[in-house]
């Protein structure tokens, strides 16, 4: 995706010069942190969807549980 908020994040900063000439890229260490976060929240939502999901298959009683992660993915 280009338009996701950890692309953006991560392309914020500026170009300075740097001390042994040249310029440099300095991201901002705010957003970087901002984007880090993200994908490990989102890792983790992946990990406990794939639990849920493993937990309906084997209790068909709460099956309500697939489709409502099935449908919060999409």
């Amino acid at each position: 995706m280009t338009d996701d908020i950890v692309t953006r994040l991560r392309e914020r900063g500026e170009w300075d010069t740097h001390p042994m000439g040249g310029r440099e890229w300095f991201p901002d260490e705010l957003c970087e942190e901002a984007a880090d976060e993200i994908e490990r929240l989102r890792e983790e939502v992946n990990l406990w969807m794939g639990a849920a999901e493993r937990f309906a298959e084997s209790h068909p009683q709460y099956e309500a549980f697939r489709y409502y992660f099935r449908a919060k993915t999409k």
